[in-house]
């Protein structure tokens, strides 16, 4: 009688003890899955080729977490993304991407997935896969500027470390080293250590350092 009261008592406090930890090869026959699903090329996930700039809506969903969550069980994550959790969507990219690099379509059309459903760092992420995937394209360069100009508009810190790239090289803008500056002084909202601002503050000693050389001429 005392263990099936404890058992009620998980149960009703939310505790995960029916629910098996997944062992490393688990993982990873889940991970394999899902791309094979992804490859297959699902009508909930495509067309992918999509401007993130062009899709991203005017709410804003907060980040809850991060790719953490998927390791714990991926297809979970994967099937919580087909039903619209734009932050399962999101850590499930950021999960496949630290298990089989950023140079795959899966996470790129992850991102976009969770990008429609309001995870601004999920735009900010496809457009640089487009921009890193194709450098030389005339509409992948100004998609990405697109994108990192609204997405800096919401305050997204890489979005504004990288629309102030695009703003100091010209890519997909003119150049403009004062706008460029000012679109990176909102790097820094998560802190000195994060690398959004660790890489903003470099391009700015660089644009700082152009700008005296140009007034000593």
């Amino acid at each position: 009688m005392k263990m099936i009261f404890l058992l009620l008592l998980a149960l009703l406090s939310g505790c995960a003890i029916l629910k098996p930890t997944l062992s490393p090869e688990q993982i990873e026959q889940q991970t394999q899955k899902i791309f094979e699903a992804i490859q297959n090329k699902p009508d909930w996930l495509f067309p992918a080729e999509i401007c993130p700039a062009e899709v991203m809506p005017n709410f804003e969903r907060e980040v809850g977490y991060l790719s953490k969550e998927c390791v714990k069980n991926p297809i979970e994550c994967f099937e919580k993304c087909k039903k619209s959790d734009g932050n399962s969507c999101y850590s499930l990219a950021l999960f496949l991407e630290e298990k089989k690099g950023p140079e795959q379509e899966e996470s790129r059309v992850l991102f976009l997935r969770s990008c429609k459903l309001g995870i601004v760092s999920g735009c900010t992420n496809n457009a640089a896969a487009k921009l890193n995937a194709e450098p030389e394209s005339v509409e992948a360069v100004k998609c990405s500027a697109d994108t990192f100009e609204k997405t800096c508009e919401k305050n997204d810190a890489w979005g504004c470390t990288m629309y102030g790239f695009s703003l100091f090289q010209g890519k997909g803008r003119e150049q403009n080293l004062d706008e460029a500056l000012k679109a990176l002084t909102k790097s820094c909202r998560h802190g000195d250590d994060d690398p959004a601002c660790q890489n903003a503050k470099q391009l700015k000693e660089q644009i700082e350092k152009l700008q005296k050389e140009s007034r000593r001429k």
